[in-house]
């Protein structure tokens, strides 16, 4: 399967999950990569969620033509956490933008507890290092045309460091912004040129 055929069909796991045809409490069979790759989560995380009682395995026979045993989980888990997932992207999105419109920072912790979630939890540091790049991933397309190239993710900065985690700078080389993530005077550099960038396209 290409990763376009893979995009595809976990879009069409999406829909219908979201859609009426599941309910919060439906017990039908969903596969367990397909969870995972849904959730874009890892299958210790899944486990940890069923021990929670946060998800209900289910495991799935086929008899004919040989027997084989397949392990997912109930559909109406899945919904749950698939719309607690987007309701905190969307936190993130608002949070983002409303930072740039203001023309000023967020830092991680400050946007992670905004969304319910914590920095020091990886698979919540990971989901919010994705987003972050989706942002920048459309801002970025928004913007190319006209020869900038802005990624909105410049406003969220570390606590500590004052100014974006090294993730900020390897999603900007692999947007071609950076030819290398460099030391931290270019980082510094590059991060301030487009901090101003931010502040002049969606700043009010």
């Amino acid at each position: 399967m290409t990763k376009l055929e893979k995009a595809h069909r976990t879009k069409d796991l999406r829909d219908y999950l979201l859609s009426d045809k599941v309910t919060e409490d439906s017990a039908e069979f969903i596969p367990m990569q397909g969870v995972i790759t849904l959730l874009e989560t890892t299958m210790p995380t899944i486990r940890k969620r069923i021990e929670l009682g946060e998800l209900k395995e289910k495991t799935f026979f086929l008899k004919q033509p040989e027997r084989k045993t397949f392990l997912g989980v109930e559909a109406g888990g899945v919904k749950v956490l698939l719309k607690v997932k987007m309701q905190r992207r969307e936190i993130i999105r608002k949070a983002v933008f409303e930072a740039a419109k203001n023309q000023t920072q967020i830092t991680y912790t400050d946007l992670l507890n905004l969304a319910d979630m914590r920095w020091d939890s990886p698979p919540d540091r990971l989901f919010c290092s994705r987003v972050l790049n989706e942002l920048s991933n459309e801002s970025y397309d928004d913007t190319i045309d006209s020869g900038i190239g802005i990624m909105i993710s410049a406003v969220v900065i570390s606590r500590n460091e004052h100014m974006p985690t090294q993730s900020f700078f390897e999603h900007a080389v692999k947007l071609t912004l950076m030819h290398e993530i460099g030391d931290r005077e270019s980082q510094l550099e590059f991060w301030h040129e487009q901090l101003a960038l931010v502040y002049s396209h969606f700043g009010s």
